[in-house]
């Protein structure tokens, strides 16, 4: 993305109040458009102004306009062109290639030592490649990619099938590698979405369920790792170099 673009994006949330989670998106947005070679013709306010608006409508069209000095008709008429091509590039997307797992350590609740751990992201807002007919990731999965646990079995990431007393049922589960204790998906769970919230951020000292850091997003493509992201936004504004149109 050119300097100029992201200034403006900065400029026109700026003025609208606009905190980063939109910001961010917007950014994101255009440069997936950009990476495919499908961004809208056209100057780049109008195309700020539209996108913006495509985030999140609630904002209003006059309301984006007045603050952007785009007219409502060019954002109308580039938000429906926006939306075609979202709609192709999804259209045209395998997404059932594609796995996102988030990975951090942890303080095990057993014997307190730190250890790594990871979950499937299937079903966040922010995984675009979560199938609804697909039984794998969310909590309590039976099923795994074999692939895909090799790897993380290379980072010292111990995961098996276990029974859990606590749901009545096995599942795959994260294991500390030194009491060979279950790290419950309840917790880890609870844990990823403290993560995510602060943006990957989170100061250890500052979690209420203790010690954990060195959050990070794992890509993978058919089971094999194609890229690590330090947080939602950086795999947000890349993660389309690595993805095929039909």
């Amino acid at each position: 993305m050119e300097k100029e673009t992201q200034r403006m994006i900065d400029e026109f949330c700026s003025k609208m109040g606009i905190g980063t989670t939109i910001n961010n998106e917007v950014t994101a947005r255009i440069t997936e458009l950009e990476n495919l070679g499908m961004a809208p013709e056209g100057d780049t306010a109008s195309l700020v102004a539209a996108m913006i608006y495509t985030v999140n409508y609630r904002l209003g069209q006059s309301r984006i306009s007045k603050a952007t000095g785009v007219s409502v008709r060019k954002i109308s008429n580039i938000n429906r062109e926006i939306l075609k091509k979202f709609e192709e590039i999804n259209s045209r997307t395998d997404f059932s290639k594609y796995s996102l797992w988030m990975t951090w350590k942890r303080k095990c609740w057993k014997c307190g030592k730190i250890i790594p751990v990871a979950i499937n992201t299937a079903g966040w807002d922010f995984n675009p490649f979560f199938n609804p007919s697909s039984e794998d990731g969310g909590m309590w999965s039976k099923k795994c990619d074999n692939k895909i646990e090799e790897q993380l079995k290379r980072m010292r990431i111990k995961r098996e099938m276990r029974y859990s007393k606590t749901i009545g049922d096995a599942y795959m589960a994260n294991i500390c590698p030194f009491c060979n204790n279950i790290q419950g998906d309840g917790p880890l769970h609870e844990e990823s979405i403290e993560l995510i919230t602060s943006g990957f951020s989170l100061p250890a000292q500052a979690s209420v369920f203790g010690f954990f850091n060195d959050p990070k997003l794992l890509l993978f493509k058919e089971g094999e790792l194609v890229a690590e992201y330090p947080d939602v936004s950086t795999f947000s504004r890349n993660y389309r170099k690595y993805i095929e149109l039909k």
